[in-house]
């Protein structure tokens, strides 16, 4: 019978890591809560065409749609970024804000 090496396990040190500067795979760049906060308090100031994240798309709706809704079934059409990231229009959230436009078809 063959005998089985114990395994040896390395243990790393802990890093802490500032969440205000965490990057994700790809340089993507992972908005934290209060940056959210303060796109969204902007809205009024950005322009038409400017592109907001589904988390900030989320604070502007007033939590009538979460997230993971505006991210499966989004009512107004979503604009690709890059590669993995998309968001929403400014302009076509306030039109969607004021009723101009009706959500899309599930």
């Amino acid at each position: 019978m063959k005998r089985l090496a114990a395994r040896r396990t390395r243990h790393y040190p802990v890093q802490t890591v500032n969440a205000a500067q965490y990057e994700q795979p790809h340089g993507a760049y992972q908005m934290t809560n209060a940056e959210t906060l303060k796109a969204a308090s902007q809205f009024d100031q950005l322009p038409e065409d400017a592109i907001v994240t589904t988390a900030t798309a989320a604070v502007i709706l007033g939590g009538t749609l979460t997230e993971q809704t505006l991210r499966r079934n989004p009512p107004i059409k979503r604009r690709q970024v890059s590669k993995r990231r998309y968001g929403f229009r400014v302009g076509d959230l306030r039109k969607l804000i004021r009723g101009e436009i009706e959500p899309a078809a599930a």
